[in-house]
């Protein structure tokens, strides 16, 4: 039975104070496990019957010195109750002590710390002298002397509060719930052992002080859980305290003592080490110093540490044992949630290395194998770290690589521009150039480079991502080229067209007056004007079709001129109407206006004839026989007319709706309509575009089709 030696003593600590850099939780059970240290030791120097004065300074000297506090002083009350007087320090010199003191008892806010303690009995903390506004008054002197937390606690004897202890800690937030119970049992045990030392010094027999003396040594032993006990080797007898007695959870009166007694309350795993032990020490004269478990009737376990020393007689036989018992079992109890917060943290900390392992390999891997150059650099330009993609690309060795700027490596970029590039990247916008960059042999290719900032910990660096545009250039370069190719073949058509056009017109127009001149013959048969009327209807549909080339190929060379001017649509679409209203009849197809008649558009009224008509056309077309055509007008948030014609027809197959508006597409009508050119919808969306408007489309296959066309807004006013 012993007490842990100074070494083994100070492993928990140092448990402790590693797993506090990991785990700022932890920093709150070191410093209760500190705290039960000191007040083990308080406990001890209480036990050796020093004077009040000499134990005052002692157990300041002992709170800074093994307690973790920076200061620590003891005021007792004057005669008028209104005043600390300092009555031992440490960790303070005489002169701040007076100042300190002053401070603590008053200041200009309201009453000091120590005063306030005794007149309420309550504990007063300070969490930061740089903060607190009760502290405001002497936070320059709390500066100087290092410290930015305090506690006072009121001292108290058995009849009243007779003064204050004063700890001051370096840290702000220093003082826990746990820690400042454990200081009120302190106080109160101090407060008894002055009170136990000042009755001494008034007793002049011998027993009295003794007696006092065993009390308080027996209340100390109970604050530091620590028992004392004595062997009788020569009768086995074993003299126990009562502490002990407490930590074994035995009634005195119902135990009777002994070796072999004590030996069975041991845990039975340590009970060979323990009489191993001490049988030891007997046999060579030397301390007896473990720590071993007990088991309890109840079948928890206490941890304990003993201490003991040997007496012996002249012959060198043992004759007596004394030594002590300490109950560490709320030590251990630290310790193991320590050891298992400190692994749990350490199985986290192995985790997320782990994963930072696994992200930065996953992060190689992508850079590594990604098709396009990375550099990362320092804001004046010097490359810190590239991809294998940036050494293939150019040639070089990383090696080689790292010991280059990056204006070695792309020709456009010099320290002016690097810069202006890191001036936009510090507002977090990103930067982009087409560069050129050289490689190791001389030869230069052309790049996309995009600049971006990156932040490492505290560094701030330059990412750029270079991509090899070789391949685009020469992509972009031969559409260049099909480009202006294509735009001179279509120049010549136009060309071709207006002059077959024009050519096309003139004889056309001729064939179609000699046949009018024709039917007005009266002599002729009915079969002679049955083929005038032939010659008539495709003479017509011929000019027609000579005109919406002429047109189509005026749009196309930029002569297409159109006047616009603010124009009704109600007219238009009347007489649209008028002129396809026969074809509709003739098939059953009923035709319904749905709009506001003082609709006006900004456009020109021959050529949105020619549009609607267009439209209409194609709706009686491809309607079903009995169908309908509704014609109905919207406004559109941006100021413009939707004109909308909508039938009831066979509907457009979705595979073909992208080729609508190409020339020449009858979108496979052909076998059912075979009248129609395929160019109508072509000239309508060109003649549109000439006047700012725009045409569309949607359809269901077997329902119907929406053709619709817009213009911007316009009103009589504006004429």
């Amino acid at each position: 039975m012993t007490k842990q030696s100074d070494a083994s003593s100070s492993e928990p600590q140092k448990t402790a104070e590693l797993f506090a850099g990991l785990c700022g939780t932890v920093s709150s059970a070191q410093t209760t496990w500190q705290l039960l240290r000191t007040i083990s030791k308080v406990g001890q120097l209480i036990a050796q019957k020093s004077s009040p004065e000499k134990l005052q300074d002692d157990i300041c000297q002992l709170l800074v010195e093994h307690g973790g506090y920076c200061m620590a002083w003891i005021g007792m009350t004057s005669a008028s109750g209104t005043e600390v007087c300092p009555v031992a320090s440490a960790g303070i010199s005489k002169q701040h002590l007076e100042q300190v003191a002053s401070n603590a008892n008053d200041s200009p806010l309201s009453c000091g710390p120590s005063i306030t303690t005794i007149h309420t009995g309550l504990h007063v903390v300070i969490e930061d002298t740089e903060l607190s506004q009760h502290s405001a008054y002497w936070h320059k002197q709390a500066r100087q002397l290092g410290y930015r937390s305090s506690i006072a606690i009121p001292l108290r004897n058995h009849l009243a509060i007779i003064g204050a202890i004063n700890l001051y800690s370096p840290l702000p937030h220093a003082f826990n719930e746990n820690e400042i119970a454990l200081l009120f049992g302190l106080s109160a045990t101090i407060g008894f052992a002055l009170q136990q030392c000042k009755e001494h010094e008034q007793q002049n027999s011998i027993a009295q002080p003794y007696m006092h003396n065993e009390s308080f040594l027996i209340e100390a032993q109970h604050i530091a859980q620590m028992g004392s006990w004595e062997l009788n080797l020569e009768n086995n007898e074993l003299i126990w305290s009562d502490e002990i007695y407490r930590i074994f959870e035995i009634t005195s009166s119902k135990f009777e003592a002994s070796y072999e007694a004590f030996l069975q309350r041991v845990h039975p795993d340590d009970r060979e080490f323990v009489d191993r032990a001490y049988s030891e020490s007997l046999n060579n004269q030397t301390l007896y110093d473990i720590e071993h478990r007990l088991l309890m009737p109840d079948g928890s376990i206490k941890h304990v540490v003993e201490k003991c020393g040997t007496i012996y007689d002249s012959a060198g036989k043992p004759i007596r044992s004394v030594g002590t018992v300490q109950d560490i079992t709320a030590k251990k109890q630290i310790e193991e949630a320590l050891h298992n917060q400190l692994a749990q943290e350490r199985k986290h900390c192995e985790q997320y290395a782990s994963a930072l392992q696994e992200s930065k390999d996953y992060f190689c891997a992508i850079t590594n194998n990604a098709m396009d150059s990375f550099f990362l650099c320092s804001t004046d330009g010097q490359l810190l770290d590239i991809n294998k993609q940036a050494c293939n690309t150019l040639g070089y060795s990383r090696n080689e690589m790292l010991d280059k700027m990056l204006c070695d490596i792309e020709v456009g970029i010099t320290s002016e521009t690097l810069l202006n590039i890191w001036a936009i990247l510090e507002k977090n916008q990103p930067y982009r150039i087409e560069g050129v960059n050289k490689r190791k042999d001389g030869t230069v290719f052309p790049v996309e480079f995009n600049f971006s900032k990156f932040t490492l910990g505290e560094k701030c660096l330059v990412l750029g991502v270079a991509r090899d545009t070789s391949e685009r250039k020469q992509i972009e370069e031969g559409l260049i080229l099909a480009k202006e190719k294509a735009e001179e073949i279509s120049k010549e058509k136009s060309q071709f067209l207006a002059h077959m056009s024009q050519e096309f017109l003139v004889p056309m127009s001729t064939i179609n007056g000699f046949a009018q001149l024709l039917e007005l013959e009266n002599d002729l048969k009915a079969s002679q004007h049955n083929d005038i009327k032939h010659i008539l209807e495709a003479s017509d549909q011929l000019l027609q079709l000579a005109n919406k080339a002429k047109d189509i190929a005026k749009a196309d060379s930029g002569q297409l001129h159109i006047a616009i001017e603010p124009t009704p649509l109600d007219p238009i679409i009347t007489a649209g109407i008028s002129l396809l209203e026969p074809a509709a009849e003739k098939r059953r197809i009923t035709i319904v206006k749905k709009y506001d008649e003082e609709i006006w558009v900004a456009g020109n009224g021959i050529r949105l004839k020619e549009v609607l008509v267009n439209l209409l056309s194609n709706a009686i077309k491809y309607n079903i026989d009995g169908g309908k055509i509704i014609i109905d007008c919207t406004i559109m948030p941006d100021d413009r007319i939707r004109l909308n014609v909508t039938d009831t027809g066979i509907g457009i197959n979705p595979d073909v709706h992208a080729k609508v508006f190409q020339p020449f597409q009858r979108l496979n009508n052909e076998t059912y309509y075979p009248v129609g050119s395929g160019i109508g919808l072509v000239v309508a969306k060109k003649l549109l575009a000439e006047m700012s408007g725009s045409i569309g489309f949607k359809s269901t296959q077997g329902e119907g089709s929406t053709f619709w066309i817009e213009l911007p807004r316009s009103s009589i006013a504006e004429l």
